[in-house]
């Protein structure tokens, strides 16, 4: 079976898809239907989740695959939500069958559908029906201008702010009894934020960290999230917190700036030596975001098209602990940026006071805890 005998597009449609990856910054795309399209933009650096139904042709585009993506065998029916930059439908063959990719597309909310067949009638059918109230399908072959006859570039009509985007799974472990202080502060975060954006809000309590971990990560994938937001019990945010790591949406993590809740108080942020060894290292409150190589997970937003690209489970024990565990199968898997936004400050309940990384340093100096003024209330 050779690959050019099953691949559709033209090489303008091709170049047409190079065109916009550049163009947008496309690092994560799904596709419906697999072949040259898939190869290119793997090559491009693009994660491309790829639903095929041909299973033999599945076989062969995996052994053309050199970088991060995946093809998955599709029998036609839905899919998971997957959240991504782009969506590319070119599959399954068949007018009954292929309604079952936009109706996934319209679920998922790219910024970008790319569209092969648009001249067919079914295809702007489809697109009208599943995609016709987010995006701008009224124009739906504007390509024409580039050479491009039969593929059709859709973009998230304009008035779509952040909040519509993304969905944001807020997920709090508890392993024992909630202070006052943590409780009042985090339903006052949670209301405002789900003015915003769409959120949902997961909890468990009495399971072992790392299996709470887990279990809450696989309830957001299930609930369609794009990301998930771990939130530690003992943990006082800031109000404007989600609106600043919504920010590095992209990174596969991104964290505030967390002090441990114990002398002699060090933040919580991760760096490998020149010897190759993981170090905690000092971080300043100087508003700075910054690359590292691991964090922790009591604020932080995860990526979960991204982690979807790891083996389960995501949180494992062994050599680190489990979060720091993750950080190293994005580093060492994946090559993702992991980043600590340090305009965040995060205060650590350390009963029956609150430590942050601005008060730190006169803790220290003093051994002695701190005043509760930076309660968010």
């Amino acid at each position: 079976m050779e690959i050019d005998k099953y691949m559709a597009i033209s090489d303008n449609c091709q170049k047409l898809i190079e065109q916009i990856i550049v163009e947008n910054n496309i690092k994560t795309v799904v596709e419906f239907g697999s072949g040259k399209s898939t190869i290119m933009m793997d090559k491009l650096g693009v994660s491309v989740i790829a639903y095929e139904t041909n299973d033999e042709y599945a076989e062969l585009i995996k052994k053309s695959l050199t970088g991060t993506s995946k093809i998955l065998k599709w029998d036609g029916s839905e899919v998971p939500v997957t959240p991504c930059d782009m969506v590319f439908i070119d599959g399954p063959k068949g007018k009954s069958t292929r309604g079952m990719a936009f109706e996934s597309a319209a679920k998922i909310k790219p910024k970008i559908i790319i569209m092969h067949d648009a001249d067919n009638a079914y295809i702007k059918n489809y697109a009208n029906k599943y995609l016709g109230d987010l995006y701008d399908v009224k124009n739906i072959l504007k390509e024409k201008e580039r050479g491009v006859s039969d593929t059709a570039v859709l973009t998230l009509e304009e008035g779509l702010n952040t909040g519509t985007l993304y969905k944001i799974a807020i997920a709090v472990p508890v392993s024992d009894t909630v202070q006052p202080l943590a409780y009042f502060n985090h339903i006052h975060c949670f209301g405002e934020w789900s003015k915003k954006y769409n959120t949902v809000f997961l909890g468990l309590s009495g399971t072992k960290i790392t299996a709470a971990r887990n279990i809450l990560t696989t309830q957001a994938i299930a609930a369609g999230a794009s990301h998930l937001l771990f939130i530690d019990s003992d943990h006082i945010m800031p109000v404007d917190m989600l609106d600043k790591l919504i920010e590095n949406a992209d990174s596969a993590m991104v964290s505030g700036l967390i002090c441990k809740r114990g002398y002699p108080y060090e933040t919580v942020v991760f760096k490998f030596n020149r010897n190759a060894q993981l170090n905690q290292v000092m971080v300043e409150a100087n508003g700075d975001i910054l690359e590292v190589d691991a964090c922790a997970m009591g604020c932080t937003l995860i990526n979960l098209q991204k982690l979807s690209m790891l083996n389960t489970p995501f949180f494992t024990d062994g050599h680190f602990r489990h979060d720091l565990n993750l950080c190293m199968k994005f580093k060492s898997e994946l090559g993702c940026s992991i980043k600590v936004d340090t305009r965040i400050e995060v205060g650590h309940l350390c009963s029956p006071t609150i430590v942050y990384p601005s008060n730190a340093n006169l803790l220290r100096q003093r051994n002695m805890e701190c005043d509760t003024t930076k309660v968010q209330s």
